[in-house]
Formats: structure tokens, C-alpha cells, sequence
């Protein structure tokens, strides 16, 4: 199964609340070992890193989606065996790729979050991740028919 982007999403994620936002907080222990493990591995892959009040977020390239994702599943160091949820967001002001796809992943063995997002243009498509979470099926269902 792929999911494609399209205009008439409208599922978004984003609360703006207008509330300042507190200091910056450190990074959990764990998880600046995992961001190190990442970075490490995929290097220039990794767009974008994102770091806001204890959370980490990375930015990849959609043909690097897969690549990413399955090491966040399987790499022990890592061991990401949560898809907490898989969501789309249309960004229009966004122009040569108003569409996000925006993975948030847990690890139970180490106690950390991590959110994992790519951009795509009109119509573009990604794999399924639901080899990695079979629990990303109804994710990407909604979101297909959301976009149909």
C-alpha cells in the first residue's frame, strides 16, 4: 500500500495556542544517545533536526523515509517499537511541497520519544511503513481517504 498527498487533506497535527513557549529543555539521556546513533548512521540524510522542550524531531527526504524508519525499528540502540501515531499535514504556504508526513515513534526499552517527518508535493507518494508497525495500516487508510 502507498498514501499519497493531495490537496484536499486537511488533517493537521499543529495547535497554535498564542502561549509562549518555557526554556529550552535538555534533551532526555537516552534520547541524545539515539540522536547520536542516528546522526552517526545517516549523516547528511538527516535535513533538519528540531529540538523542542525535551522533544527531537528529524526532518529526511522522502526517498530516505524507509531507509530512516526501519533503522529507528530495529537498531537496538534505538529500538523504536511504537508507531504512536502516523498523521498528514497540509501546509499551503509551503509551496514546492505543502504536504508533511509526520511519524511518532516510542521506544519502551529505552523510555524515549522521536518524531520523524518528510516533506512531499502534490501527489507524491511513500511506502507503507506497515511492515515496521503493522499498526501504521489504519494510519494510512485514514489518511488515503482523507486525500481521495
Amino acid at each position: 500500500m502507498v498514501y499519497a498527498a493531495s490537496r484536499r487533506a486537511t488533517c493537521s497535527a499543529t495547535a497554535r495556542t498564542g502561549h509562549e513557549r518555557p526554556k529550552a529543555v535538555k534533551l532526555p539521556a537516552t534520547l541524545a544517545v539515539a540522536a547520536s546513533t542516528l546522526e552517526k548512521r545517516f549523516g547528511r540524510k538527516l535535513l533538519e533536526r528540531m529540538e523542542d522542550r525535551g522533544d527531537l524531531t528529524y526532518s529526511v527526504a522522502p526517498e530516505d523515509w524507509s531507509e530512516v524508519l526501519g533503522a529507528c525499528r530495529h537498531m537496538p540502540e534505538l529500538a523504536f517499537d511504537q508507531l504512536d501515531c502516523l498523521l498528514g499535514d497540509h501546509l499551503p504556504e509551503r509551496v514546492a511541497a505543502p504536504f508533511a508526513v509526520v511519524a511518532h515513534l516510542v521506544s519502551h526499552t529505552h523510555g524515549h520519544r522521536l518524531r520523524i517527518k518528510t516533506a512531499l508535493t502534490e501527489g507524491q507518494k511513500l511506502r507503507t511503513v506497515t511492515a515496521l508497525w503493522p499498526s501504521a495500516g489504519f494510519d494510512e487508510r485514514e489518511a488515503g481517504r482523507c486525500s481521495a
